[in-house]
């Protein structure tokens, strides 16, 4: 539990996340860290197609599953062990 009735994501929803370049964000900006994206950085896309440096997008999604910026939620490892069933 992350605090606050928070869920982290799954480690594989995680995991799953498209890397992006700097130049095919969306945004100038990661909104979790609110530092500018350099050329040289790794990012990753929601599947909101939201844009965040990756340890940035890592980090908060291992405290809770939603996005930063328009709550889409991913899934949770409870949510993954179930459609395996």
């Amino acid at each position: 539990n992350g605090g606050f009735g928070a869920l982290p994501a799954s480690g594989l929803a995680i995991a799953r996340l498209p890397v992006t370049s700097a130049a095919e964000a969306k945004a100038q900006d990661c909104s979790v860290c609110l530092e500018a994206f350099e050329e040289s950085d790794e990012l990753r896309t929601m599947p909101c197609s939201h844009d965040f440096h990756e340890s940035c997008i890592f980090e908060w999604l291992r405290v809770s599953r939603f996005c930063p910026l328009c709550r889409f939620p991913l899934p949770t490892e409870e949510d993954e062990a179930g459609s395996v069933l």
